[in-house]
């Protein structure tokens, strides 16, 4: 992994693969919960969260990738408001959200929209998926890697969403007990 952290740094193209390698181990560390995590293995996966998050960079809106989830039915105005005021903090920030018709998602999407907040809706492909079509798309949410979650309670999907980005190293920021 030193070589890989090297190359990198020094600007040179290797002749092996080392992300293929990396990420080969952090599939194994995704399969098997109880394997201890090195500080190189750490470093290794910001790495490759940090190489992910630049080639996207490319294709995304500018500004910090801020993504929501909750359920349908949660509406606390006092844990929204909190959760606002401190999105607030990052004006160029990118909204990204589940496309929910009403919920801390539906909310926070006005809320962007009346302050001109770019957003990206991932809508669930159900004709695609069936009944895995949420969990596929916290995947696609996840792929943007955001720089944090904003959970708010709600179903498992809204926890599966939470926990596959503490996995990935994606800050979590809970509200309301979810």
């Amino acid at each position: 992994m030193n070589a890989a952290f090297c190359c990198a740094s020094l600007g040179i193209v290797p002749t092996v693969r080392h992300s293929d390698y990396i990420g080969s181990w952090l599939e194994v560390l995704r399969e098997d919960n109880h394997r201890n995590l090195t500080s190189a293995m750490i470093d290794g996966r910001d790495f490759l969260m940090a190489k992910k998050r630049a080639d996207q960079e490319i294709l995304l809106p500018p500004g910090p990738k801020i993504a929501v989830t909750g359920g349908l039915d949660f509406n606390d105005q006092v844990d929204l408001g909190q959760a606002r005021s401190g999105a607030e903090k990052h004006p160029d920030m990118v909204l990204i959200h589940g496309k929910s018709p009403k919920s801390a998602e539906k909310i926070a999407s006005l809320w962007a929209k009346n302050r001109n907040v770019r957003q990206i809706g991932f809508a669930p492909d159900w004709a695609k998926h069936g009944r895995a079509a949420p969990f596929k798309r916290n995947d696609q949410m996840l792929e943007i890697v955001p720089k944090g979650v904003m959970h708010f309670p709600g179903t498992g999907i809204n926890d599966n969403l939470a926990d596959k980005a503490k996995k990935l190293g994606i800050p979590v920021w809970k509200f309301g007990g979810a």
